[in-house]
């Protein structure tokens, strides 16, 4: 991703590819997982959805069998954001409901509150202006008690681009 972010695409991929090769011959299922994650994301990004799609099933699938809630977790937002970049705000809402539970489940605030802010995108996308304006404003405050200042801040952005009610 560091790569990706300094315009270095082309490497950033191949880096990542490399990365789950060596990774997939070591056995090592989480590395892999987080692998296929990080192209998943990096696809998206690039406006690539198919490949992001493949990718991030790849690591819905490691994630999940190798019992790994908290790669799964990142998965089902991550697939959710693609869901709804897709036009499928309906099918987005489920990936991030999911990740929602699974988040509650295993005590993780971060993604919790990732989960909300994706299902207030969602709500935004069809139309649900109060739904989008709770969510968002649940998810600002998590991020904001676990110390997240910059999740925060994206969150606040995005409450200030509502239309007014």
């Amino acid at each position: 991703p560091a790569l990706y972010e300094t315009g270095a695409v082309d490497e950033a991929f191949a880096s990542l590819n490399q990365a789950e090769q060596i990774l997939r011959g070591i056995g090592d299922k989480m590395g892999q997982a987080n692998a296929w994650y990080y192209l998943g994301h990096l696809h998206r990004l690039s406006g690539n959805h198919p490949e992001s799609d493949q990718a991030l099933g790849h690591a819905l699938k490691l994630n999940r069998s190798g019992k790994l809630p908290g790669g799964t977790v990142v998965v089902l937002n991550e697939l959710g954001a693609l869901r709804l970049l897709q036009g499928r705000p309906d099918q987005a809402k489920t990936e991030h409901r999911k990740a929602l539970r699974l988040a509650l489940m295993i005590k993780s605030e971060g993604d919790r509150a990732e989960a909300l802010a994706g299902l207030a995108r969602c709500a935004l996308a069809t139309g649900r202006l109060d739904e989008a304006q709770d969510k968002f404003e649940q998810a600002r405050q998590i991020f904001l008690s676990i110390h997240a200042p910059e999740a925060a801040a994206q969150v606040d952005a995005e409450l200030r681009r509502l239309p007014p009610r």
